[in-house]
Formats: C-alpha cells, structure tokens, sequence
C-alpha cells in the first residue's frame, strides 16, 4: 500500500511541474519563483534594409496556386443479386432487375503555380503545370488567390516548346504584377523564388543569379530555352511561380530544378520575363506563337574545332544557307561560324535559335562570325 501511494504521488507531482492546474498544485508549488518573462513588442526597423517584407507584399499578391484535376467516369451496377450472378455465368439473358449508374469521380492531378499578368484575370504559368502525363489539357483547373477565392480557369493558349501558358479566371481589379526587362538582370542580383512547392501554401525564398542564357536540353532539340539559373530554392510545386528582382518586378517564370532526390539542390530554372511575356501577348492575341528564323542550318562545332580556332565551344558553324533569306542577303556562308549575337557571345545553338526567334519583323541583328581564321561582323535585317 505504501509502495503504490509514493508512485501516485510521483505521478501527481509531475503533471502538477508541468501545470496542468493551480488549484490541485498550489500546496506542491510553494516556494517556486516562476518564469516571469517579458516579451520585447517593439518591431524591428524595417526602412533600412532589413527587411524585404515591404517590397514583396505586393508581389506576393500576384501568384496564385494552381490545382488541376482529372475527371474520370465509372459504371457502378445495382441490385444485382445470386441469381443474376448464375445466369450471367451460365450465358442466359438477364432478368431485367439489374440497374447501372454513371458516375463522375474528380481525381486530383497536380499543383503548380502561376502569375498574374492583369487585373482582367490573364494568368502565366508552365505548360507542364495544366498538362497531363499524354501532354493534354487537364480536365479541370482551379485557381486560388492568395485572399483564398478560387476560381475555375480556361486555357487561352500554351506553347510546349517554351513550357508557356496562358489561363484566363472571370474575374477583375485582381493584382497584378509589376514586370522588370529580364534583360538587364547580372549575375549575382538579389532574387526571391514565390510559389506553392509542395502545395504547402505560399512561400518565399531567396537566393541570387547564377547564371544566365542556360541551356539544358529539357525541352527537346525543338524548344527554346534561355533560363536565368538561380540558388533560391524551387521545388516541386514552384513551377509556373514568379521569381522577383529586389524590387518585387517579376524577372522569370520558375519552371524546372535540376536534381537527383527530387527536391532543391539550388540548381533552379526560370523562363526570363521577356521571353514569358512574347509568347504570353502571342497566344493571347492569336493562340499561337509565330518565330522568326533567318534561314541557316546550324550544328554545334567540336571540341577539336574550337581548340583548332582558338573559340569558344559554344560557337555553332553554319552547314547550310537557304537562298533568299535574311542570311543569305546578309552575305553568311557554310562553314561560317558564329560566335557572337549582339555583342554577346553565344551560349550554344539553342540560345542563337531562341535569340532569333523572338525578334520582331523590321529588328536589325549583329553578328560576329570566323571565317578563314578572320572575325568578320555582319548585320542582317530580320523579315
């Protein structure tokens, strides 16, 4: 007996530390000082750069999370019974009691992210976002605001070979975003990563430029890929979110991460803003997006040519020239190799073919090319 009233009172003891109630601890607590905190209310200085809060709040008004669904139908049977269970396995006719019942099930499908581009509901996010696994349009799309309102979306237009599209919500006054000329973006600017990485809800990271003019061959030999690398951290979930500048302007669109787990190594993607917003203006003008082109073949050159030469490895040669094209008037030879666009140096045949193909009718283009172990310079008037 006495054994088990000194566990008792051990166990009383305990949950009277943790305080579970004054009354029945009062007797057990006397002599104990208490905590007696004080917690600091006084906010921190926020003018001075130590915070970004400020500057994002707006930014983060403009993505939007976005849901996507497949609908499936099954044929649910009713009131079958034995006996229609032994005249199906006996091959005779039913007896007319059996009812059937089509049914609609929504099976979720993914979540991504996207960017408002207006306040009239135009929204930009990843093609691979609203697409299923066969590449379609999903059965269904929804949008979240991050005020909580939904809305069912449409599809306007989408581009795979940039990982574009457009989504259009009935509504308006929605929060825009404000856009920066991705153009004048430099390596080691100050980013921030805004998105729905693993549907856990809105999350802001940060990180800076890594890189730029990336070309990873993830959209195959017919796509156009210039992405700005950077560390902030995108996972899944983030694709179709907004990477901003220190300003809170939106300078690229996150669309893909490399790594081996899955998840974030600091290798991230995103569609420069300039070339997200081109193709965005096309499909919603026409549905559709028109490249411009200037009439070559192009093929990498080898690592012997470019030691050969003194070049970069990411220079392309020109193995064939169509007649009566921009390059052709403009004097481009085979066996030409460019090695520069517009003062800058090329980072391989994707990115010459992705800086071509967005430029307008009437644009002027300078190049740099190496024929003859000579650096000449050509300009060609884009039609």
């Amino acid at each position: 007996m006495k054994i088990r009233i000194k566990v008792v009172s051990r166990w009383m003891f305990g949950l009277c530390f943790i305080g579970l109630t004054s009354f029945a601890c009062s007797g057990w607590a006397s002599g104990a000082e208490g905590l007696n905190l004080r917690i600091d209310d006084q906010s921190i200085d926020r003018s001075n750069g130590a915070s970004y809060a400020g500057m994002l709040e707006q930014a983060q008004k403009s993505v939007v999370s976005v849901y996507t669904a497949e609908l499936v139908q099954y044929l649910r049977y009713s009131g079958s019974s034995r006996d229609d269970l032994l005249r199906d396995y006996l091959g005779l006719p039913p007896t007319g009691r059996r009812g059937s019942n089509l049914e609609t099930h929504k099976v979720p499908q993914g979540v991504g992210s996207g960017v408002i581009l207006n306040t009239n509901g135009y929204i930009v996010t990843n093609n691979h976002v609203i697409s299923n696994k066969q590449g379609e349009v999903a059965d269904e799309i929804l949008v979240r605001l991050t005020n909580g309102k939904e809305y069912k979306a449409r599809v306007v237009g989408r581009d795979p070979q940039t990982d574009i599209a457009v989504l259009k919500v009935d509504a308006t006054g929605l929060p825009s975003a404000k856009i920066a000329n991705s153009k004048q973006t430099k390596v080691g600017d100050i980013v921030f990563a805004i998105g729905n990485p693993m549907g856990v809800g809105l999350t802001v990271t940060t990180g800076i430029i890594s890189a730029k003019n990336r070309n990873i061959g993830i959209y195959g030999v017919d796509g156009y890929e210039n992405f700005i690398q950077t560390d902030a951290s995108i996972n899944p979930g983030n694709s179709g979110g907004a990477l901003v500048d220190i300003k809170g302007r939106l300078i690229g669109i996150n669309s893909a991460i490399v790594s081996r787990s899955g998840g974030n190594v600091g290798i991230g993607f995103a569609i420069p803003s300039n070339l997200a917003v081109d193709v965005s203006t096309q499909l919603t003008k026409t549905g559709k997006v028109q490249r411009r082109t200037i009439g070559v073949y192009i093929a990498p050159i080898t690592e012997a040519e470019a030691e050969h030469f003194g070049l970069s490895n990411k220079s392309v040669v020109i193995k064939n020239v169509i007649a009566e094209t921009a390059a052709a008037k403009a004097g481009l030879l085979s066996g030409d190799i460019i090695t520069h666009i517009n003062d800058k140096a090329i980072g391989g045949s994707g990115h010459l073919r992705s800086s071509i193909a967005h430029l307008k009718k009437g644009d002027t283009v300078k190049m740099k090319i190496w024929r003859q172990s000579k650096t000449h310079s050509v300009s060609m008037l884009i039609e």
